[in-house]
């Protein structure tokens, strides 16, 4: 049971910080700087 937790906190985790990277991204590609960004 404890590495089926550990094993989805580790996918959150992933998901999370692909998300992070893509919004980062698309804020630079669209506003050209992070004016418009959180």
């Amino acid at each position: 049971m404890g590495n089926q937790i550990s094993k989805s906190m580790f996918v959150l985790q992933y998901i999370n910080e692909t998300y992070l990277i893509a919004w980062a991204m698309l804020c630079v590609g669209l506003f050209g700087h992070n004016s418009n960004c959180p």
